[in-house]
């Protein structure tokens, strides 16, 4: 009997021995999984720099599916690191909402005002209700939701009782990669005390605000968004100098200007108040057309002839360092338009076709801005011409199939019958310029009354050769908008009909304007 009790003894001892063994090996995985996570240095900045106690509410919770358990996994794990890298506190709860019926029976989610509501997934014959979202709290401040789900998934769905199947391997690793710049782009955006601000200028026939208002409502996230009339002044002084030193306030509270494809000449009063803004240290995104209002509705089967702009802004370009030539680019990369053309019998026909004066921009260089590579929209562009080489890096180029049409000469359809075989070569279309900029009024400054600045310091701004890399369309029969980068053929067959590199592209350049080129770090990691 005793040796029965020695062996149970042993086998006990043996047992409590090998799950020791086991969860110290689980614990010893778990340590070096959290220590394996590559935290960016960006992140770590954000973290350490924190005042105050952060708390997260985790809504990815309760019966989910096998799926959403990893990813819950992965959250915990990064929100772990997280915790490790500053001395303020940073906690969070998985939450089951409480969900409430209404008075026909009918369950809802009592966070719909947050626009938070649930999903089904699918997998195996089972569905399960989820809450794919977390919002993060600070100093009495909340952030908007922040969607767990990849953006491959999120912006195809309503995200409002929407069904879908299980993800998959490389929807869950996209949803994983984002989820370090989510969290942290919220508690950036948190933990400002105020908001930049950006303007869009107005009065000289720029994009109608209808046509900015999907990249508005990007850059509306991260910024305060204003705009900005320079032809109107005060009513309530009759004082010149009053009205003008006025106007200079309103333009310097700004930290970037966008000037979006204005169609009417710029008075030199105007252009003295831009170029002082820039010496006091004011960012610029110019978008301006070489020529006068190219558009394919120019066309309706006749030719037109390539005249230049009246905006008369290139001797300010030229001043800082390049210009935007009286040109269109033909390229052989190019969206898919529709063209009207006349038969042998007289009748116009209409048709798809490669559309050369619509080029489609891929980055060709390794800064920052450009660290995304898709694909950009854009519609009648024309080159631009760097004269200061050792202060200006080319973002934007067309492809090496590329050609010229020059001020004075025609604008047809032969191109599409008869395409060329010979080519020019890649055309710059959109630059960034760094330096201490001089002023362009040096000598010639209007008498005027303010104070005058001869010299920036360091500052920079972005001229890009097209006003329409900017804009949505907009019908207003019913008064909905478009989407930025729509390409209506469907050129871009790989990502359905939005170049997506429109938006990112902008929104990159404004934020590199703005120092906050960490966001763009970040984000570019999880790419």
């Amino acid at each position: 009997m005793k040796k029965h009790k020695y062996i149970l003894l042993i086998i006990g001892i043996f047992l409590i021995v090998f799950l020791l063994i086991i969860y110290f090996n689980n614990q010893q995985d778990s340590q070096q999984d959290f220590k394996n996570i590559r935290i960016h240095e960006e992140t770590k900045k954000i973290l350490q720099s924190l005042d105050d106690k952060v708390y997260i509410n985790i809504y990815l919770n309760g019966n989910l599916s096998p799926q959403c358990l990893k990813l819950q996994d992965s959250l915990t794990l990064l929100l772990n690191n997280f915790k490790s890298l500053t001395d303020k506190e940073i906690d969070w709860s998985f939450v089951e909402i409480e969900e409430k019926e209404d008075k026909d029976g009918k369950i809802y989610s009592p966070l719909i005002g947050q626009n938070i509501y649930p999903i089904f997934i699918k997998d195996n014959g089972k569905s399960f209700k989820t809450y794919p979202y977390a919002t993060i709290h600070y100093k009495e401040k909340k952030s908007l939701p922040i969607v767990l789900l990849p953006p491959s998934l999120s912006k195809s769905m309503g995200m409002r009782n929407d069904i879908i199947n299980e993800l998959s391997e490389e929807n869950l690793q996209e949803a994983v990669n984002d989820l370090e710049y989510n969290f942290i782009e919220a508690i950036y955006l948190l933990k400002q005390n105020k908001k930049k601000k950006i303007a869009f200028l107005e009065g000289h026939q720029e994009l109608e605000r209808v046509n900015t208002h999907d990249i508005r409502n990007t850059l509306s996230k991260y910024y305060e968004i204003d705009y900005l009339d320079l032809t109107l002044f005060p009513e309530n002084t009759n004082d010149e100098l009053e009205k003008i030193n006025n106007q200079m306030q309103r333009i310097n509270q700004y930290q970037v200007i966008i000037i979006a494809k204005p169609r009417k000449s710029f008075h030199k009063m105007y252009k003295y108040l831009i170029d002082q803004y820039i010496m006091n240290g004011g960012r610029i995104m110019w978008l301006l057309d070489g020529t006068n209002a190219a558009n394919i509705d120019d066309f309706d089967g006749m030719e037109f002839i390539v005249r230049r702009d009246s905006l008369l802004l290139n001797d300010l370009l030229s001043n800082y360092g390049a210009k935007i030539n009286h040109d269109l680019i033909q390229d052989e990369v190019c969206s898919k338009n529709i063209i009207s053309q006349r038969n042998n019998n007289g009748d116009f026909t209409s048709s798809i076709k490669d559309w050369r004066y619509n080029p489609i921009l891929s980055s060709n260089t390794d800064h920052i801005i450009n660290t995304y590579g898709d694909s950009i929209l854009t519609h009648f562009v024309s080159s631009i011409k760097i004269l200061k080489p050792d202060k200006i890096t080319v973002l934007l180029s067309s492809s090496n199939k590329s050609n010229l049409l020059n001020e004075g000469e025609d604008v047809s359809l032969e191109i599409i019958e008869n395409p060329p075989n010979t080519f020019e070569g890649k055309k710059t279309i959109a630059i960034l310029i760094e330096d201490k900029f001089n002023s362009a009024f040096s000598g010639n400054k209007p008498n005027i009354g303010i104070n005058y600045k001869e010299k920036s310091s360091r500052n920079k701004m972005i001229i890009i050769s097209d006003g329409d890399i900017i804009k949505n369309e907009y019908i207003h029969e019913s008064g909905k908008y478009g989407y930025l980068g729509h390409d209506r053929f469907k050129t871009n067959t790989q990502d359905g009909n939005i170049f997506e590199g429109n938006t990112t592209f902008i929104l990159t350049s404004i934020q590199y304007l703005c120092d906050d080129e960490g966001l763009i770090k970040i984000r570019h990691k999880t790419k």
